[in-house]
């Protein structure tokens, strides 16, 4: 599994026949990867969720793995998401750092260090990554973790991703008892 992607496409349909019921695509973060997807080089992870299988493919420039789980072998999903705790930490330790140096260095220093603990706590609450894998039996965990795109504008909450975890597990339980 790759670390966390930049979304491409995230999209839930509970009304889907033929189509995926759940579709996410994501690139690899960065200016790099952005230049390589517009001239036609695709290094993106895909996971896709029919109704009698999910659908699993990474690409990269060294190449490309596919794994298909059929439903009924299905036996987890998982779907939620991670903040980046040191920032708050971070936040912290400047603010209080600040009114400390600002009792003793004065006024600008205790505004700077405020600012600088406001865009850490900023970035704490912005820098949200979200994930959703599935367990192919006693396997390995099969999915990917990603952020939304200001680039492709592609948001997702963790709302949307519990919906499309939902949408999978019934498609799942429906298997089952099929």
């Amino acid at each position: 599994m790759t670390g966390t992607l930049v979304l491409k496409k995230f999209s839930v349909n509970a009304d889907a026949k033929e189509e995926p019921l759940v579709e996410i695509a994501g690139r690899v973060s960065g200016v790099i990867s952005f230049f390589l997807t517009v001239i036609g080089i695709d290094p993106t992870t895909h996971l896709k969720c029919f109704h009698d299988r999910i659908e699993f493919r990474e690409a990269s420039l060294f190449g490309e793995q596919n794994m298909t789980i059929p439903l009924p072998a299905t036996s987890g999903i998982s779907g939620g998401y991670t903040k980046p705790f040191r920032l708050l930490v971070m936040a912290g330790v400047v603010f209080v750092g600040s009114i400390i140096l600002g009792a003793n260095a004065g006024a600008t220093s205790l505004l700077i260090g405020i600012a600088v603990s406001g865009a850490l706590l900023l970035a704490y609450v912005l820098k949200k990554e979200m994930g959703l894998h599935v367990q192919n039996g006693g396997d390995k965990l099969w999915g990917l973790n990603f952020k939304g795109s200001v680039i492709e504008n592609v948001a997702v909450d963790i709302d949307r991703v519990k919906q499309a975890v939902e949408l999978i597990n019934v498609a799942v339980l429906r298997a089952y008892s099929a």
